[in-house]
C-alpha cells in the first residue's frame, strides 16, 4: 500500500481510475474528484 497523505490524495484516487476503459466516464470521475477535493481543501473540511 502506498503512503497516502493530503498532498497526494487526489492523484492516488485518480490513479485508481486507470482501469476504466470508457474515456468519458474516466474523465468525468477525474474531474469530479478534482472538484470535490478542491472544495474540501477550500472549506478546510476536517479529516474524519
Amino acid at each position: 500500500m502506498q503512503n497516502i497523505h493530503r498532498d497526494n490524495l487526489t492523484a492516488v484516487v485518480q490513479h485508481s481510475f486507470t482501469g476504466i476503459s470508457d474515456e468519458r466516464t474516466r474523465h468525468l470521475l477525474e474531474q469530479l474528484v478534482n472538484h470535490l477535493h478542491a472544495l474540501a481543501r477550500e472549506t478546510q473540511l476536517p479529516a474524519p
